[in-house]
């Protein structure tokens, strides 16, 4: 514990430390000229986005559904990309939260999903396989799953590629706040 005081103390310095390098001028109103437009309506607590090699963007929604937008649209299309099942939005931030497209995507059609699976109540990481603007639920692989249940808040969740061609992934400590 004593540790984990220290490491939460020094953040809060650097914390400090950058709010007190923020100028005073970030505040306030918008520069001249800023427009705040909305481009796609119809979505539901979307959480992260990816874009295809060919331009169409998938963006995943907090409940499971998976949604796209062709290329050069700013309309949903009326058919789910994907729509998990086995999911749990019950509480805190469970739910579907990081999605990414394997590097090659345009020939294998990897979607890899970060997401709380409702049985086992656990966070994992799966694959499914898109072909065309779908991605059938029943080509789920699950990568990794965590060996606790899930809990409330701080699950993490972002995936991500590195330039090793390895998936990362990010996950929190998956704690519930003290009562």
């Amino acid at each position: 514990m004593y540790a984990f005081g220290c490491v939460l103390a020094l953040c809060s310095v650097m914390v400090a430390g950058i709010v007190a390098l923020i100028p005073e001028s970030v505040s306030g109103a918008p520069p001249a000229g800023f427009q705040n437009t909305t481009l796609i309506t119809g979505l539901t607590q979307p959480t992260t986005v990816a874009f295809t090699p060919d331009g169409r963007m998938l963006i995943a929604e907090r409940g499971g559904v998976v949604k796209l937008v062709p290329s050069g649209s700013t309309t949903v299309a009326p058919i789910p990309f994907l729509q998990l099942t086995n999911i749990n939005i019950d509480q805190g931030e469970r739910g579907l939260v990081g999605l990414t497209l394997d590097p090659s995507f345009a020939s294998n059609g990897y979607v890899y999903l970060f997401y709380t699976a409702n049985t086992p109540l656990r966070d994992r990481v799966s694959r499914v396989t898109a072909l065309g603007n779908t991605a059938d639920v029943s080509s789920e692989v699950v990568l990794w799953q965590d060996n606790v249940d899930a809990s409330w808040w701080h699950h993490g969740g972002n995936l991500a590629f590195g330039p090793d061609g390895k998936l990362y992934i990010s996950t929190g400590y998956n704690d519930d706040p003290a009562p």
